[in-house]
């Protein structure tokens, strides 16, 4: 294997806040070809000693836009996340909060815990190295692992089983790990334009970060 140098995630969206666009808007241009993934996770959370299981619908552009939409047992709907290579925006339904700011280290701390890009997202969606990471290229040549050093200590992300349009990704870290399944994905050209746009609900607190 030859290295690269150049993850989890979702189990926060049960549990506590997150993070979420900046004034600044970038518009999906009209024939803009994207991607839709239907993905499931399971998630362990070992700080709390709870298991959960998520359906995670994602719409994106590559290095562009990524949308998922999240929600647990039969449906219930957990949030909505809407990120760009510069800013991310989130909607969490249980806590009726909604969250904007820049893309940094630190946005998503609220709800992981420790600092992460959310531009890990589009890292793993689409199998390339994590800037920033250290990263190993399996004999495919696509990106086989990353890891990183954290404050709470070392996450690992590991792409497993890649068939077709289906692969596992494992994403481990000191207080959680998280098992995320990717099925089947469909090409959407072009991809709608309201497909990326979100706003805080009414009724809803605003978090800038």
């Amino acid at each position: 294997m030859k290295k690269i140098i150049v993850l989890p995630l979702l189990f926060g969206f049960l549990i506590v806040g997150v993070g979420c666009a900046s004034k600044a808007k970038k518009e999906v241009g009209s024939s803009a070809v994207g991607i839709k993934w239907e993905t499931k996770a399971q998630v362990r959370d070992f700080k709390n000693n709870k298991n959960s299981n998520l359906n995670i619908d994602i719409i994106s552009v590559k290095n562009s836009h990524l949308r998922m939409e999240v929600t647990a047992t039969l449906g219930y709907p957990v949030a909505t996340f809407i990120a760009t290579p510069q800013n991310l925006k989130m909607a969490v339904y249980p806590q009726k909060k909604f969250y904007f700011g820049p893309n940094s280290e630190e946005a998503l701390r609220p709800m992981l815990g420790f600092p992460l890009d959310p531009n890990v997202f589009q890292s793993i969606v689409y199998d390339t190295a994590i800037k920033g990471w250290s990263c190993v290229a399996g004999d495919d040549g696509l990106v086989a692992s990353c890891k990183r050093m954290t404050k709470s200590g070392e996450v690992v992300v590991v792409w497993q089983e890649r068939k077709e349009t289906n692969k596992r990704v494992v994403i481990h870290g000191p207080q959680f790990e998280m098992q995320w399944l990717f099925q089947a994905s469909t090409i959407l050209n072009p991809v709608k334009s309201d497909a990326f746009k979100l706003e805080a609900p009414s009724g809803y607190t605003v978090v800038p970060l």
